[in-house]
């Protein structure tokens, strides 16, 4: 996915890097814990994401250990998911925050395979398209944040 925030990339990164942010960016976010344990460098994180689609809804519980690296034009953030602590077999995010004049060009792109049954009723594409509107509301919950914190 990509989109355009109407924010500097360096607000823009810097809103999205703070983990405590995360509940403001995305309501779903129920529950946002800092772990220890995570090696130098490195943020591991515990969420829990309430995620619905159609009739069906779900609170998926994920450990993540995450890498934040600030650019001049941005920055960049990875997460892998750690499997025997979360719902997933196996996941894996990037971001990338980058400067387009006076905006911000985000690019978001995961991987995730459920280590949960899905109702075949709702099948892949029901669930995929509401994973991408969490990420559309965390698009503009960084943009609405971002912006808010501008203000003096």
């Amino acid at each position: 996915m990509v989109v355009r925030l109407h924010v500097p990339a360096s607000d823009a990164f810097r809103t999205f890097a703070d983990p405590q942010n995360m509940p403001k960016i995305n309501p779903s976010v129920e529950s946002l814990q800092i772990l220890p344990g995570a090696k130098p460098g490195v943020i591991r994180i515990a969420t829990d994401v309430k995620v619905c689609a159609l009739f069906y809804c779900r609170v998926l519980h994920q450990v993540q250990d995450m890498t934040v690296t600030p650019l001049s034009n941005g920055g960049d953030m990875h997460a892998d998911v750690l499997p025997d602590q979360s719902d997933f077999r196996y996941g894996r995010a990037d971001w990338r925050f980058r400067s387009i004049g006076a905006d911000t060009q985000l690019q978001f792109q995961a991987e995730m395979e459920p280590a949960f049954w899905i109702p075949p009723v709702l099948g892949t594409w029901v669930v995929e398209k509401s994973l991408r509107r969490q990420a559309e509301e965390t698009g503009t919950g960084i943009e609405r944040l971002a912006k808010r914190a501008a203000k003096p």
